[in-house]
């Protein structure tokens, strides 16, 4: 039931994967975190928020819908 993400994001200091649903106090889950500009991830299949940011210390996110057995590419500019 898991799915491969690859993220590509120019200029990225550091990729977040987070949970698209805020908890009780208002903040977003960090399920797994990369430090390059491109970033590969198993996960179980869902939806989840790729969150970016820059060496410049401007932020980015982009949505993912993974689906079990499939790879999903998501390009963060």
């Amino acid at each position: 039931n898991a799915g491969l993400l690859a993220v590509s994001a120019p200029g990225a200091d550091k990729i977040e994967l987070v949970s698209p649903k805020k908890d009780i106090y208002g903040k977003q889950a960090i399920l797994a975190t990369g430090y390059s500009e491109d970033w590969q991830i198993t996960v179980p299949a869902g939806d989840y928020t790729v969150k970016v940011t820059k060496k410049d210390g401007s932020e980015a996110t982009a949505p993912a819908k993974l689906t079990a057995g499939e790879r999903t590419e998501v390009s963060v500019p």
